[in-house]
């Protein structure tokens, strides 16, 4: 296969996934106040010390057995040995999730004391580690299709789970109003259902086999990383500690706000690439042109990071004012940097593939502890001087010592060579872009006396005309009609982004014909077809 190609698939992939994502997303923001209604604060509460269990257990298994399934798997080419593989790493995960999780079983009443102050609760406990243990042990079989790289079955499948997980949640939390017990049991009736599916498809297509030194490589690739996932634990709780210590509750709770819709990039880019990037990588290391195919993906994936990240930078603050109410309402470099450290977050991922490529998975984990100890280092002078600004930076300053360290020590074991001139002028471009517009109102300009004479009104009198005056006295009403300004600020904004793209052909990033291809009726057809194009002549 050529290099066009390998990036071709492999962001069309991700195109997939994310169209996937993004309908469970929308779902989900659906169904919000229904289960709010239902379930109250403190069924939310119990979930959320519930979903607190459960990351810890996550933390101890990690994904590292998967990433050895992917890692092993390409590094052969015999089919039946690849089979073994496949199956060797899909048994090993049921053992280490079963030997994580007993323990809780066991303890399940004194790890209900701990999470909720009681130990009667013991059986909620038991409930949502067997959920638990259904989702975990699926992701290797789950893996298995995605090395196959058949991303729209996947992606169908998952959405045909999105509206039996709905179903099941409609009818045990709405319909017999069982609460959070209604959440657990559509959890594990989920759970089971699905990793008796995935395991049955992975292994009738590779067989039943267990080979103990396919096992001992898995766990020897594995096992190294797990100090990096409580490094990573420590690092991602550090700041709102610190916060909650100094600052108080309520400015938590603008910190979580803020990451809560900053995060996005990674739900809408990160997650989706990185899916089917964790196995096509590895397809195409050892190529001749693998390290350039490598180099080229980094730079189209970074520069799709740097079009919604500056998208997200100006759309923020016009959310937060239309959303939330006002002691939400943040704008200025202070979102930038929010974006910009998951930008960063996203980046990091292509800078230690060596570490993987060599095996070398212990040194991920020194990586992740560095940081955390620079986390610290850096995040609580930063908060005590600059409140929650300090906060947003240290995070900012966190995810590039990360992406550092993870380049300079990964770049012995597997030289890519990243367009390091192209990523600057990228950067500098969306920072330039972003420093123009993100104090722009419509509210400034002479516009807005136009907009209050003659469109406000319009839009009263076809609100009133739809009968909207009447819900809540007449609040709605004027809650949109406010709103008008920040909808066309949004807008504005929106299009604005796009001057990125444009600049990126300024820059030479990108051929012209690609951007022509973005706006032409055939690529909503074929959405991937520039691809070719764009490794062919970068």
């Amino acid at each position: 296969m050529e290099s066009a190609s390998h990036i071709k698939n492999t962001f069309k992939h991700a195109l997939i996934f994310g169209g996937a994502g993004l309908i469970g997303k929308v779902i989900g923001f659906i169904m919000l106040p229904i289960y709010a209604y239902h379930l109250r604060a403190e069924g939310y509460g119990v979930i959320g010390m519930i979903d607190t269990v459960l990351s810890l257990l996550t933390l101890l298994i990690g994904y590292g057995i998967t990433g050895a399934m992917n890692r092993f798997y390409f590094e052969t080419y015999d089919t039946q040995k690849r089979k073994r593989i496949v199956s060797t790493t899909i048994i090993l995960m049921f053992f280490v999730v079963l030997i994580v999780c007993s323990p809780v079983l066991l303890l399940s009443k004194q790890v209900a004391w701990l999470a909720f102050g009681n130990k009667e609760w013991g059986n909620y406990i038991i409930l949502a580690v067997v959920a638990f243990m259904g989702t975990m042990t699926s992701k290797t079989a789950e893996n298995y299709i995605l090395i196959k790289q058949q991303s729209f079955i996947l992606s169908l499948i998952s959405l045909i789970r999105l509206v039996f997980q709905l179903s099941l949640n409609i009818y045990f939390i709405v319909v017999l109003q069982m609460g959070v017990l209604g959440y657990l049991y559509a959890s594990i009736i989920d759970a089971v259902l699905y990793t008796l599916f995935m395991h049955t498809n992975a292994l009738l297509r590779v067989g039943f086999s267990f080979e103990k030194n396919i096992a001992r490589n898995v766990l020897a690739f594995s096992l190294p990383l797990l100090p990096g996932y409580v490094a990573m634990f420590i690092r991602s709780n550090l700041d709102r500690i610190i916060l909650r210590t100094y600052l108080g509750l309520t400015t938590v709770g603008i910190f979580e706000m803020l990451f809560k819709f900053a995060t996005l990039l990674s739900f809408f880019v990160v997650q989706p690439f990185s899916k089917i990037w964790q196995v096509k990588r590895f397809e195409v290391c050892d190529l001749e042109d693998g390290p350039s195919i490598l180099s080229r993906v980094f730079t189209y994936h970074l520069a799709i990071m740097f079009f919604i990240g500056l998208l997200f930078s100006l759309e923020i603050p016009v959310i937060l004012k239309l959303l939330t109410p006002k002691e939400f309402w943040l704008s200025g470099f202070i979102i930038y940097f929010a974006v910009i450290s998951r930008v960063f977050n996203g980046a990091y991922y292509h800078f230690f593939f060596g570490l993987l490529y060599a095996k070398k998975t212990w040194k991920i984990s020194v990586i992740q502890w560095v940081t955390a100890i620079g986390s610290l280092i850096i995040t609580y002078p930063m908060i005590l001087l600059f409140n929650l600004y300090g906060a947003v930076v240290a995070s900012m300053l966190c995810g590039i010592l990360q992406c550092v360290l993870g380049y300079f020590m990964a770049r012995s074991y597997y030289v890519i060579p990243f367009a390091w001139g192209a990523l600057c002028r990228m950067a500098i471009m969306m920072t330039g872009l972003y420093w123009v517009a993100k104090d722009f109102s419509i509210t400034k300009l002479p516009a807005a006396g136009w907009l209050d004479l003659y469109v406000a009104p319009i839009i009263r009198q076809i609100l009133v005309f739809l009968s909207l005056d009447q819900v809540k006295n007449g609040k709605l009403l004027n809650y949109l009609v406010d709103g008008l300004p920040h909808l066309i600020d949004g807008i504005i904004l929106a299009c604005y982004s796009c001057s990125f793209i444009f600049g990126l052909v300024f820059l030479k990033i990108i051929p012209p014909d690609v951007v022509k291809s973005l706006f032409s009726i055939k690529i909503l057809r074929k959405p991937m077809k520039i691809f070719p194009q764009m490794a062919n002549k970068t």
